[in-house]
């Protein structure tokens, strides 16, 4: 199944979407005033609901780092309010385009960090960054953080981010966007470089 709400990004048209072999619902936007992201309610193979969130949110040359910031902090407070409200875990995963790993010294004031809930005194807002936990820092290639998982109200076990090699798309340049290629010289050419 996939869930796609259309983007406001009127620059690229980019668009973000969730695939799943379970089955998903209630396909939704939050108020939080970024243009790529999706929620969407999974249900697990128990029955229980869990929510994912995925955002592109890359650091963008035009927008300041207090508006990201205000950005993210949103999408923070959204996902805290989505766990207590409806009762149930909530993913959040996604590119910040933040190059920053848990053990760095800046994490907590970090973006990175603010999601976990490292800024805070309490723990009730905490989620686990999968980079963080046990050996699962596979968020980065070649050094660089590319995507990042954090898990609010569940006990991560497991996480894996795959990266350029396994999903390929069209690569026409960075002046283009992608959909300037046509589908049927690749059927992909919308299909994002990681997921």
């Amino acid at each position: 199944e996939y869930a796609l709400v259309e983007s406001s990004d009127p620059v690229y048209g980019h668009q973000i979407a969730i695939l799943s072999t379970l089955p998903m619902k209630n396909q939704r936007r939050l108020d939080i005033h970024l243009r790529r992201h999706l929620v969407v309610d999974v249900e697990l193979p128990d029955g229980e609901p869990l929510t994912v969130v995925a955002v592109h949110a890359p650091e963008g040359k035009k927008r300041g780092a207090d508006a990201r910031k205000r950005q993210l902090g949103a999408l923070k407070r959204e996902s805290h309010r989505l766990r207590v409200r409806n009762k149930h875990p909530v993913v959040v995963v996604g590119t910040l385009g933040e190059n920053i790993q848990p053990q760095d010294a800046t994490y907590p004031e970090s973006v990175a960090g603010h999601l976990a809930g490292r800024d805070t005194n309490r723990d009730s807002d905490d989620c686990a960054d999968a980079a963080a936990v046990g050996s699962f820092g596979a968020t980065t290639r070649d050094g660089q953080v590319i995507d990042s998982i954090y898990v609010c109200g569940l006990d991560l076990v497991a996480a894996e981010v795959m990266s350029e090699g396994i999903v390929v798309g069209a690569n026409d340049g960075s002046d283009k966007p992608w959909s300037e290629v046509p589908v049927d010289k690749d059927e992909q050419r919308d299909v994002s470089d990681h997921f």
